[in-house]
């Protein structure tokens, strides 16, 4: 393990940018016999962002593979997205960090194009 608990070996498809962007998270209609936030939607923070997904903060825990719809809701951010991105992910990393304080990651599965090169030219922006 490298620094603050980081893989040394980094299998990430898309280079990462960091950022504070609010965001909602839903769980996706298809997965909802399979798990339940005690609340409809979670609120919660988008630490890192790429065309391939977000790393997030949340006060929720949510269980790997576990399908969501991500609302990153930046727009009005000095240095945002130019717009509110929606996108569907499946998580694939969820740990606790702190109590009621889960770091989790999802990896988009259904993103429009228009939001991708949203998050692009964020990014070439912001690196």
């Amino acid at each position: 393990m490298g620094e603050a608990g980081r893989l040394d070996h980094d299998t990430r498809k898309h280079q990462r940018v960091g950022c504070s962007f609010p965001a909602l998270v839903e769980i996706d209609p298809a997965f909802e016999g399979q798990v339940k936030l005690h609340i409809p939607k979670a609120d919660g923070e988008v630490l890192d962002l790429s065309r391939g997904g977000a790393g997030l903060r949340l006060g929720v825990y949510l269980p790997r593979g576990v399908g969501v719809v991500l609302n990153i809701r930046a727009a009005q951010e000095e240095k945002g997205l130019g717009r509110a991105i929606a996108a569907k992910g499946r998580v694939v990393l969820s740990r606790m960090v702190a109590k009621r304080n889960y770091r989790v990651g999802v990896e988009f599965t259904q993103i429009q194009p228009e939001d991708v090169k949203s998050i692009e030219d964020w990014a070439a922006r912001n690196q």
